[in-house]
């Protein structure tokens, strides 16, 4: 399976983290990027961090392909108003 992700950062910073059930970091992405990655059958979470000064909006999108029940289409999208720092989560299994 393949896992892929894009982020969007617009004024503002955002890292995110593929990490699997062992706590290793096995994707990393910055600010607007995409990436694939292969996926074994397993656990994950994706981990994300944002902040900025200033009014910044983010976004990520992720999907796996072939589909996964255990996956669904994922979209997060914020827009905060002044200085900020923020952080979430989603595990899921496939």
């Amino acid at each position: 399976m393949t896992i892929s992700i894009t982020t969007t950062a617009t004024g503002g910073h955002l890292i995110l983290y593929l990490i699997n059930s062992n706590n290793i970091r096995i994707l990393e992405l910055h600010d607007s990027d995409s990436r694939q990655c292969m996926l074994a059958n397993g656990t994950y979470r994706l981990e994300w961090h944002v902040w900025s000064p200033h009014n910044a909006s983010y976004s990520i999108q992720a999907s796996i392909s072939p589909p996964n029940p255990g996956f669904p289409p994922f979209n997060f999208q914020r827009n905060y108003q002044g200085s900020h720092q923020d952080m979430g989560g989603f595990y899921f299994t496939i």
